[in-house]
């Protein structure tokens, strides 16, 4: 396996199985990323089980691919808590509440591998199932 990695990031930018032509995976890297030069590129033979580390997330990759996960929950409900809101008080500050949780995702004990999803107002508990999430279980994309 041949593969094009970005000598800045480390990261891999494409690949191919058969050896490639002089120059030719950093020409289709530059056309994927035209504000880089060939300089930010080198291309090297791997493995596969290199392959397959530049495949895995990083745990910053992750716990940025969970933050963006919930904030997408946060302002989805963020018309609970305008002044002109539907809900009673009461519930108000269930959401209120249910926002904090999902601001606090990050402070979990295991994040990002392992965390909690609050669960939000009004969904019924389902004691058959456990809350814990590993990221191993759950696809993020």
């Amino acid at each position: 396996m041949y593969a094009c990695i970005n000598t800045t990031t480390g990261r891999l930018v494409c690949s191919q199985s058969l050896k490639p032509a002089d120059g030719a995976l950093i020409a289709q890297a530059l056309i994927g990323f035209p504000d880089t030069t060939e300089a930010d590129y080198e291309v090297k033979e791997i493995t596969d089980e290199e392959f397959e580390t530049y495949l895995t997330p990083t745990t910053d990759q992750t716990a940025a691919t969970v933050r963006a996960q919930r904030n997408a929950l946060l302002t989805a409900c963020d018309w609970t808590q305008v002044a002109d809101s539907p809900l009673d008080e009461e519930a108000k500050a269930l959401w209120a509440t249910y926002r904090q949780e999902l601001r606090d995702v990050p402070e979990q004990e295991g994040f990002p591998e392992t965390l909690t999803w609050p669960e939000e107002p009004g969904e019924e508990s389902d004691t058959s199932t456990d809350d814990e999430t590993s990221m191993d279980e759950t696809n993020i994309e």
